[in-house]
């Protein structure tokens, strides 16, 4: 099958396209004269002598009735092997160029002079030539290793954005994954505490002396935002007494939180001088428990954490390092325990340093109360 593709051109349907990006000009001027010399003495030969059934095509040699600049896309797009000469820095090629880059493998890059390439696209397939007998002859012998080359891996990437769009799509993909992740849990967030306020209205509770202010995820957001504590995500450095220290972002249910204290400029993101050493190191532990208390809290697994949080960061000495467990459950009854035992937990730490580490639980009461203190909730 053949069909007819322009002026005295034809394509067979089982043969490549070679096309041919290049500065063109108008009929009859010093440019056009010059690059069609270059395609029909340099080019085509090469492409002839290679043994390869390509069909060489230039932007001009292309018949359409529609929008040109289309037809132009297309076979970029389409071409099998696309050579883009850069001689002149013509910026016409460069933006072809920039679009076969982006879809499609199988580029060659040609110039008569290596100024006129780009230092980032130098180490892709390039040849540089001239006009001369024994120029065209370099420029075949080269053109035709590059052929071997694509013909052997035709998918192998010759771009820098082909090269790098996987890391750019996995990051992205990564930050809409995590993006994604937290919007199901502010959902289910909302869903919850809904889901609460019902329950207490069905149990005849709606008028209760604990006031409903939210999932326990909302309010400790409220409570950490008035107090200045902005959650980590990443491992943070600290440096004291001249000595740097890795704290995790995270260690089971407790995640880190870093407070700006008002007399100093302090960014726990990044590493610090020894004078900007003034912070507090708050772990905090949220706990989203169902209302009608068919699970108990299971302190033992934070305290678990706390002791592996504690031989982490022991080593910091004068840093004071705040633990804090929030739950909704009343833990009134196992208070003086879970205290008892963190007291235990700190017995391998120097004693001038034990009073540094503290414990506190926001539960049902300590939660409401540290409410109250930061005048989320004002009793009328």
């Amino acid at each position: 099958m053949v069909r007819k593709i322009n002026k005295g051109i034809t394509e067979n349907a089982t043969e490549k396209i070679c096309f041919v990006i290049s500065p063109i000009g108008k009929d009859g001027t010093e440019t056009y004269e010059l690059f069609k010399e270059v395609l029909d003495y340099i080019i085509t030969p090469a492409i002839k002598n290679s043994g390869y059934k390509l069909k060489v095509i230039r932007a001009d040699d292309i018949e359409h009735s529609g929008s040109f600049v289309k037809d132009i896309l297309e076979k970029i797009l389409e071409s099998f092997i696309v050579i883009a000469d850069l001689t002149g820095k013509n910026p016409n090629v460069f933006y072809e160029l920039g679009i076969r880059h982006s879809l499609s493998t199988r580029t060659i890059l040609i110039s008569q002079l290596l100024d006129d390439i780009p230092s980032d696209l130098r180490e892709y397939r390039t040849i540089i030539y001239d006009i001369s007998l024994k120029g065209a002859k370099l420029f075949e012998d080269k053109f035709k290793r590059y052929l071997d080359e694509i013909y052997t891996a035709p998918d192998r990437s010759d771009s820098p954005v082909l090269d790098r769009l996987p890391s750019i799509m996995q990051k992205n993909t990564r930050e809409l994954e995590e993006e994604n992740m937290n919007l199901k849990k502010e959902l289910e967030s909302i869903i919850k505490g809904d889901f609460q306020n019902e329950e207490r209205k069905s149990l005849g509770i709606e008028k209760s002396s604990q006031p409903y202010l939210g999932s326990v995820k909302v309010r400790t957001e409220r409570v950490t935002k008035l107090l200045s504590l902005e959650k980590s995500y990443l491992t943070n450095t600290i440096i004291s007494k001249d000595r740097i220290f890795s704290i995790p972002s995270s260690q089971g249910s407790f995640h880190l939180y870093s407070k700006k204290e008002k007399n100093f400029e302090l960014d726990l993101s990044k590493k610090l001088s020894p004078k900007g050493i003034n912070e507090k190191v708050h772990f905090i532990a949220v706990h989203e428990n169902n209302w009608l208390g068919e699970t108990d809290y299971e302190y033992s697994k934070d305290l678990a954490d706390i002791r592996v949080l504690l031989d982490i960061c022991s080593t910091l000495n004068d840093v004071p390092l705040l633990f804090t467990i929030v739950t909704e459950k009343d833990l009134s009854k196992v208070k003086s325990k879970i205290f008892d035992t963190f007291e235990k937990l700190k017995s391998f730490i120097n004693s001038s340093y034990k009073s540094l580490y503290q414990l506190e639980l926001w539960d049902s009461e300590g939660l409401l109360t540290k409410e109250k203190e930061l005048g989320i909730f004002i009793e009328l």
